[in-house]
This record gives C-alpha cells, structure tokens and sequence, in this order.
C-alpha cells in the first residue's frame, strides 16, 4: 500500500476486530488523518462511519478530556434465546468506559427470527450509545 492509500472501510473494520488494535487520529502538517494501528489510513469519512457504529467505543481521551483521540471496537456478548411465547429475543451487552467510570449496555430485541431480533437490539443499542455521548459530552462541558 502506498502512503497516500487508504483502508477500504470493510478492510478497516476487520483489522478493528483483531486483538489489541484501535483506530486514532494523527496529527500531521497536513492536518488530521485516522489510522487503525496496525493496519494503515483510513479515509476521513469512512472513519466517521465506524466511528457511528455502536460497537465503537473511545479507548482514550488522549491530551485533553472530552478530547478523545483513539476508539476500538468493545467486547459485546450476544446472547440469543426463545421466549415462553415462542418469540425470538436477543441480548446485547458492550461494556462502556468513560472517564468517570465504567458500566454495561444491554439491549434487547425482539424478532419473528434470532437475526431479526438482534437487528433490532443493535438497534436500541446504537440509540443508547447516542443517548450516552450526549449525557458524557455535557458531564464534561459542565466539569
């Protein structure tokens, strides 16, 4: 790959998946580029499209608080079960870090099929993840 080449989002959300790897933004003289270490550049907006993801979570708030600067992708237990009505239900826990501290996210979702019942978990899990930027963001701004 030559230096200007970037990961295709696929290929840099399979190298997120390996052990110990996570995704960081350099500064540069020509500004600010993401990287997945080890792997190689990501381009601005697929980054921003991992970084939506609500299996991405920050790993470091690098310098600054509220400032973060690298991401990997959290440990998310998925549990898949039938209820007593016969319905497909999934449970989605990812474990959430912050500065002040770290707890569980569980999602539930309920499906005619074990897939679309996790469709619909990861659903509520990204909606959850959303709702805990935006309480962590103002814990900040008020600190």
């Amino acid at each position: 790959m030559k230096k200007t080449e970037c990961l295709r989002l696929t290929k840099a959300v399979e190298m997120l998946h390996r052990v110990g790897a996570r995704m960081m933004i350099m500064h540069a003289s020509d500004g600010d580029h993401f990287y997945v270490v080890p792997g190689g550049r990501v381009n601005r907006d697929d980054a921003h499209k991992i970084l939506k993801r609500p299996d991405v979570i920050q790993f470091d708030d690098g310098l600054f608080p509220g400032n973060p600067q690298s991401w990997k992708i959290a440990p998310m237990k998925v549990t898949r079960r039938t209820t007593s009505q016969g319905e497909h239900e999934a449970l989605l826990d990812i474990d959430w870090f912050t500065g002040t501290g770290s707890f569980v996210i569980r999602a539930t979702g309920l499906g005619s099929s074990p897939e679309a019942a996790e469709r619909e978990a990861r659903l509520y899990l990204g909606q959850a993840r959303s709702a805990l930027i935006k309480v962590t963001s103002e814990e900040v701004a008020d600190a």
